[in-house]
């Protein structure tokens, strides 16, 4: 019986480095057998769903629409891509999971606190594929105050969230800060140092959950 893989999550604020530390972990050898995904994103559908998300602010787009849209891209990349990957025995390593919609559309938005307990039902139907549920094995958030993780954006290249006010962004680390205690396993680590030092905090993170 082949044993099923782990998933892991890689989450932050604007400027945090998760792109940046993922490219790292997807550069190296022994991360070969890791399948490295998006969200949103990572399916035909999702990244679709990502540049209606991330670059149209034409649209408006409602508190209400995005957190449909975001759900509707996870439940897609959980069945196509994340938990086929288990399955068959090999790791995931999203950019982003579903903390990012509690801090974005729920606390960046000022959503009442309603919403929460229909949004998580809503995910954990998403990370179903009807008989189990994939819930990640390790939920990493990388943490950076605003401010600073605003700073190392160009504003000409800033998406519709990065271009929001800095309280906004003040908020969604709060909903990040708040909620990550919840996910589990869980390890929050401070981007706001050397490269180098917060890139062997992640590694070890990573192969800890790896390993187990």
């Amino acid at each position: 019986m082949v044993k099923r893989g782990k998933y892991i999550v890689m989450d932050g604020g604007e400027g945090s480095g998760k792109d940046h530390h993922i490219a790292r972990l997807r550069a190296r050898p022994d991360m070969a057998h890791v399948v490295f995904t998006r969200e949103p994103g990572g399916t035909p559908a999702g990244e679709v769903f990502r540049d209606i998300l991330l670059h149209h602010p034409e649209f408006n787009l409602r508190p209400e629409t995005e957190l449909f849209l975001f759900s509707a891209g996870r439940a897609q990349l959980m069945r196509e891509v994340i938990i086929p990957a288990l399955l068959r025995g090999a790791h995931a390593l999203s950019n982003r999971g579903f903390l990012s919609t509690i801090a974005y559309q729920l606390y960046g938005r000022r959503q009442p606190e309603r919403v929460l307990n229909f949004f998580l039902k809503a995910t954990q139907f998403a990370l179903s594929d009807g008989t189990n549920t994939y819930f990640p094995d390790m939920y990493i958030l990388l943490d950076v105050p605003p401010e600073i993780g605003l700073a190392r954006k160009k504003p000409a290249e800033r998406n519709r969230f990065e271009a929001e006010a800095l309280d906004f962004h003040r908020r969604v680390r709060e909903g990040f800060l708040r909620h990550i205690g919840e996910m589990g396993r869980y390890a929050v680590i401070d981007t706001n140092r050397d490269a180098e030092t917060v890139a062997a905090d992640i590694l070890a993170a990573v192969r800890k959950t790896l390993a187990s």
